[in-house]
């Protein structure tokens, strides 16, 4: 995909800041202005601790590293990905676990491409893996650049298997949104649900392992047991191209780094890439 070259540099270079520039320029002719003014505010000034929202009436952040204090309604533009995050506390009756940075959107076909052409992976050496691919009999392909052709650069991803889904989300040190898309719906907007979970789409959440399920938010919010629906079982190895994903992640899971990523049960991923680890204190 010729118009993430730019991308392709900054992140071959390990998030070299001198291809920033390039990246943001790449970032404008997309359309996506927003995130190319933040930068922009970003590179005027790199040790700054808060920047104009142009998103919401919370704080802005821009960095590598989420701020170790937010409140609800801040957006981080995380510099790894330039993916947009909004800070959710737990709402009544949900436990703290799901504190944490909710994705704005999902995944968007220039992201992910940018993860099938660098990334590196095998398959996890257990019985469990070997097993499941031998009743398959299929030759299994995660990653397969030529779904992605002739999908337009700054649409939604779509038709790749939730494994494939989970494995970019553990490159960037995040996970699948999954059923914390109930703590979305419940606790923001509609507006910025619009946006997060569009319309006439389906959003990957993990199943009964090695299973995804493909879900509508109109689903989550009827509270339809979609559990068990048979029309939402999927393998690892399938993809649908109504099925889209987004990320949740924390402060500790973004500064935790590991030479080799588990997606369970069957990948392991080997090159993520390393974020620069000074970050920004808040105020």
């Amino acid at each position: 995909m010729e118009i993430i070259k730019p991308y392709l540099k900054y992140l071959n270079s390990g998030y070299n800041l001198n291809e920033l520039i390039a990246v943001n320029a790449m970032l404008e002719s997309m359309g996506f202005r927003k995130r190319n003014q933040a930068i922009k505010n970003f590179l005027l000034n790199p040790h700054k601790k808060k920047y104009q929202n142009l998103w919401t009436d919370g704080n802005c952040f821009v960095s590598f590293i989420p701020p170790d204090i937010a409140k609800n309604g801040d957006v981080w533009l995380d510099l790894a990905d330039f993916s947009l995050f909004i800070y959710l506390s737990n709402p009544p009756d949900w436990s703290e676990d799901v504190k944490g940075w909710y994705s704005m959107h999902p995944v968007m076909v220039w992201q992910f491409s940018a993860f099938l052409d660098l990334v590196e992976w095998k398959m996890a050496s257990t019985e469990h893996s070997v097993i499941d691919v031998d009743i398959f009999n299929i030759e299994i392909d995660f990653f397969d650049t030529k779904k992605i052709l002739g999908q337009k650069p700054h649409s939604y991803v779509s038709g790749y298997p939730g494994n494939a889904c989970a494995a970019y989300c553990a490159w960037f040190n995040r996970a699948i949104l999954g059923e914390l898309i109930e703590v979305a719906i419940e606790a923001l907007p509609a507006q910025l649900i619009d946006t997060m979970l569009p319309d006439k789409f389906r959003f990957w959440i993990p199943g009964d392992e090695p299973d995804w399920l493909g879900v509508d938010k109109h689903s989550l919010v009827s509270n339809i047991d979609f559990y068990d629906v048979d029309e939402f079982q999927y393998t690892p190895f399938s993809g649908d191209e109504n099925i889209l994903f987004n990320q949740w992640t924390n402060r500790s899971k973004v500064i935790s780094f590991q030479k080799e990523v588990l997606v369970y049960p069957y990948i392991v991923l080997t090159n993520p890439i390393p974020r620069p680890m000074k970050s920004k204190k808040t105020e």
